[in-house]
């Protein structure tokens, strides 16, 4: 009798236990932060800086004021010169420190063209 009511107890505190833990594992959401593999060139002042420019987007649009658009055009062309820029240094510090030159640069082109060969197919001409 003893025993079995310890039996009952015991797996209903394991049984409480596993629970709890499985549903604090299984469905916890997460952030997702792919975007660093995919451009490994973003900085986090480039990308507080592209949040600063969605947030300027919406009065820029609305408004007539000409220095709020003026200053929205001008901080757009700054970014967008600081990402070329950023870039060209990712992309040239591969270069530099790669050993095959030539795959490196193939790789590059691929990445920045977002081309993926699967297959190359010939066609007979007839």
């Amino acid at each position: 009798m003893y025993f079995s009511r310890m039996m009952s107890i015991l797996s209903s505190i394991i049984s409480s236990t596993l629970t709890s833990e499985f549903s604090m594992s299984v469905f916890k959401l997460q952030k997702s932060r792919n975007n660093r593999k995919s451009k490994p060139w973003l900085t986090n002042g480039i990308g507080i800086s592209c949040a600063n420019k969605r947030k300027l987007y919406l009065p820029y649009r609305n408004t007539n004021d000409s220095n709020l658009k003026e200053y929205y055009k001008n901080n757009s062309r700054i970014l967008t010169f600081v990402i070329m820029t950023a870039k060209k240094h990712h992309y040239n510090n591969l270069l530099l420190h790669s050993n095959n030159k030539t795959k490196t640069t193939w790789n590059i082109v691929k990445t920045t063209l977002k081309i993926r060969i699967t297959s190359i197919l010939f066609v007979n001409e007839r």
